[in-house]
C-alpha cells in the first residue's frame, strides 16, 4: 500500500501504483481486512482516473472479488469523482468533492492529486465547450463552466503552450480562435517557409554589405 502511495505521489507512475494497490487489495481481502482492502480499491480507482482510463472501471468493479466492496462509502465517493471525470463535467467534479469531503478532500492520498485532477477537469471542460466552434468568446466559456474569465484564460493559454489546443487567444476581441487540424499543420508549414525565406534574405543582405565594404 505504501509503495503505491509513494509511486503515485512522487513518481506520478500510476500504472505501477495501480499494481501495488491491487496487490495490497488482494492481500487485505484474503485475510478479511475489509477496511484496508476498501482503501486499496479506492486508490486503484484513483489511479484509473489519473491515467484517464475511467472507461475500464466498469469491468474492474464487475470482477468477482471486487463486487462485494461496491457499496462502501469510500467506493461510492471515488466513483462519483470518476463519473464526473469521465463526463468531463467540472460542475459534477466540484459537487462530488463537496458531497464526499471526508473521502475525497480530507484523504491525504487523494488530496495530493486533487490539483492535477481539477486542472485536468478544467481543461476537459474547456475542450467540451469550445469543441463545436472555430472562434468563441472567453466570457462565454467562463459563463458555461461557471467560473470567472481570468482563470479560464490562463488555463487556455497553458493548453495552447502545451499543444493540447491548437489555437490562439485574440486579446483585442477577447476570443479564442481554434485552428482546424489541417490548418494548424498548414500554418506550421507556412511558418517554416517564411523563416527560410527570411533567412535567405538576411544572408543576401549580409553578402551585399560585405561586397560594398
Amino acid at each position: 500500500m505504501q509503495s503505491g502511495v509513494l509511486y503515485s505521489a512522487e513518481e506520478r507512475d500510476y500504472k505501477t501504483s495501480f499494481s501495488y494497490f491491487y496487490e495490497a487489495f488482494e492481500g487485505f481481502a484474503s485475510i478479511g481486512d475489509k477496511i484496508n482492502a476498501t482503501s486499496a480499491l479506492k486508490y486503484m480507482i484513483l489511479c484509473k482516473i489519473m491515467l484517464n482510463e475511467t472507461e475500464q472501471l466498469a469491468g474492474l468493479l464487475a470482477a468477482k472479488e471486487i463486487v462485494a466492496y461496491q457499496k462502501s462509502p469510500r467506493i461510492i465517493a471515488i466513483r462519483s469523482m470518476a463519473d464526473a471525470f469521465r463526463k468531463r463535467s467540472l460542475k459534477d467534479f466540484v459537487k462530488a468533492l463537496a458531497e464526499h469531503k471526508i473521502e475525497l478532500v480530507e484523504d491525504k492520498v487523494v488530496a495530493v492529486h486533487s490539483q492535477n485532477l481539477e486542472r485536468n477537469m478544467l481543461e476537459k471542460e474547456i475542450s467540451r465547450v469550445i469543441e463545436p466552434y472555430s472562434e468563441i468568446e472567453l466570457s462565454y466559456i467562463a459563463r458555461v463552466i461557471g467560473m470567472t474569465v481570468p482563470p479560464v484564460e490562463r488555463a487556455i493559454a497553458r493548453m495552447i503552450l502545451d499543444k493540447k489546443l491548437m489555437g490562439s487567444i485574440d486579446q483585442h476581441g477577447d476570443t479564442v480562435v481554434v485552428y482546424p487540424k489541417a490548418d494548424a499543420a498548414n500554418q506550421f508549414t507556412r511558418s517554416l517557409k517564411t523563416i527560410r525565406e527570411l533567412t535567405k534574405t538576411v544572408d543576401v543582405s549580409y553578402s551585399r554589405t560585405k561586397h560594398f565594404k
